[in-house]
């Protein structure tokens, strides 16, 4: 009767030290994916815009967007042919990766075909995310422009043209 003592000891004793293994285990890789970030990279935006000293009407100008993301978002943008006075005129693309980011490059040449103080407005981009399906709208800031004409003042006179 004492074997069968012994033996129910022993089973119940590397039971519990069996139990508080699995729960070191379990707290250990609690605290790996605690520390994970399960949401990825968080968007960012950076803009730029090229342009002369001078602006006059008609006169291509650069809108630089740079947008930093994880590799399972995609990036949407506006396609659209004018915003207010701006025409646009085209929009290139690029997409680079670096580790676990993928950066979207997108240049937008523009024309004013208003002259005075503008704005071009501020853009939204959709960011989704493959992995759990959400959207995130990140947006630029809106560009004040002060846009001249080619004419000079004396020129902006109306006259007869007969002579």
């Amino acid at each position: 009767m004492k074997t069968n003592y012994n033996r129910v000891t022993n089973l119940v004793h590397n039971k519990s030290r069996l139990s508080g293994q699995l729960l070191l285990v379990t707290l250990f890789l609690s605290l790996i994916l605690s520390l994970t970030p399960l949401t990825g990279i968080e968007p960012t935006l950076e803009q730029h815009i090229d342009r002369p000293e001078e602006i006059l009407i008609g006169t291509p100008l650069l809108l630089n967007f740079s947008i930093t993301t994880g590799i399972q978002q995609e990036v949407y943008h506006p396609v659209r042919d004018t915003l207010g006075v701006f025409t646009i005129i085209d929009v290139k693309e690029a997409e680079t990766r670096e580790g676990e980011k993928q950066i979207t490059s997108l240049t937008y040449r523009i024309a004013p075909f208003e002259t005075g103080e503008q704005k071009f407005p501020a853009l939204d981009f959709e960011i989704y995310d493959q992995e759990t399906g959400d959207i995130e709208i990140i947006s630029s800031l809106p560009v004040d422009l002060k846009i001249n004409s080619v004419l000079i003042d004396e020129d902006m006179e109306l006259r007869d043209i007969s002579g």
